[in-house]
């Protein structure tokens, strides 16, 4: 479900599906505010300013309760010639909504060194926060928000559908299996220029170390079929995106709030009991996928790279020998799904064409 807004608004946060945290851009002052939206369903009640001190980019605003308060995390995008800097801040907020303090937690170099996409929750009272999914590193602060230990698991994964795990949503309970669920994006490049992103969730264990303990397959792609507005923070940098920002549970479903292609935003549904989860072991090695193409003499380029297809031996004299191949690089899936001559094949048949050509 798409979200209508007066703004060029996307990649929106919330708890509750009522009221959001986007990020819009202002055209008089050429950057990226944040702004409230209030919502009933789909209809927009009202947008109002986010009102947070300073002149640069702010954007990717999540939502979460923490001590009897409301917090908002975003990144300030700092610009510079040929450069960009990320800071993650926190923002306590008061009654109104909006901002009473701004913390920037001193930790991975925050502020030296590009940090977004940290994910908070309040585990048994105390603020903690997954700062990267592989490995999996889960940060606790104390009450002055200042690092106080973190825990690291996990072993690297290769997740068939992108590239880095980032972050997404802020974890929520699930009491049914007793422990967190979130969801996370990531990108293959699309086109030989930009990236087509892709969304997917995981459970991780609801006490520490908090070790992953299952991860679903992608449950959306981006898709050039979405309408897309040119972005007008980057020129020319107009990726394909599904971005989960926010979740919040109700009537047994999840549902997340997302940007789509730096557009606009949407809302997905989905029952976490039926999702397709696998232990992370499954995505431990690189993971393969198989492929056939009915046009099997015209290879997969990327940056100049060529990948041939393996032919099959022809029946006929007529058309062109079909081709098979295996991949566990998500670009080159990318681009072999972008043809239309395309389609997956499970292992057997694979094996079943190495046996026969």
């Amino acid at each position: 479900m798409a979200l209508e807004s007066a703004f060029h608004a996307y990649n929106s946060g919330t708890m509750d599906g009522r009221r959001f945290l986007s990020r819009a851009f202002d055209p008089r002052q050429k950057r990226s505010r944040l702004i409230w939206q209030r919502r009933e369903e789909n209809r927009l009640i009202a947008e109002e300013p986010f009102e947070n001190p300073g002149s640069n980019n702010y954007e990717d605003g999540r939502l979460f309760a923490h001590a009897g308060r409301n917090h908002a995390a975003f990144t300030e995008g700092i610009y510079h010639p040929g450069n960009f800097l990320a800071v993650q801040q926190v923002a306590l907020l008061g009654a109104d909504w909006q901002p009473e303090e701004i913390r920037k937690i001193d930790y991975a170099s925050n502020g030296r060194r590009s940090q977004k996409n940290w994910q908070f929750f309040n585990h048994l009272g105390r603020l903690h926060f997954i700062y990267s999914i592989v490995p999996h590193i889960v940060v606790v602060l104390d009450q002055n928000f200042a690092p106080e230990k973190e825990y690291r698991t996990g072993e690297p994964l290769c997740w068939p559908w992108g590239q880095v795990l980032r972050g997404g949503t802020p974890p929520l309970w699930w009491a049914a299996r007793e422990c967190y669920i979130t969801f996370f994006h990531s990108h293959a490049e699309h086109r030989e220029s930009n990236r087509r992103y892709a969304m997917g969730a995981y459970l991780f264990e609801g006490q520490p170390p908090f070790s992953i303990l299952a991860m679903s397959p992608a449950l959306l792609r981006a898709s050039d079929h979405d309408a897309m507005t040119p972005n007008p923070s980057v020129r020319g940098w107009n990726p394909l995106v599904v971005f989960p920002v926010g979740a919040w549970w109700e009537a047994g479903l999840i549902k997340v709030s997302l940007g789509v292609n730096d557009s606009f935003d949407a809302i997905a549904t989905f029952d976490p009991s039926t999702l397709d989860w696998k232990a992370p072991a499954v995505y431990s090695g690189k993971a393969e996928r198989y492929f056939e193409a009915d046009n099997g003499p015209l290879p997969i380029v990327r940056h100049g790279y060529v990948v041939h297809w393996k032919l099959r031996h022809r029946n006929s004299a007529s058309g062109p020998a079909k081709g098979y191949l295996a991949s566990g690089d998500p670009n080159i899936i990318g681009l072999i799904e972008e043809r239309q001559d395309t389609r997956e094949i499970d292992a057997a048949t694979f094996q079943k064409y190495q046996t026969t050509k």
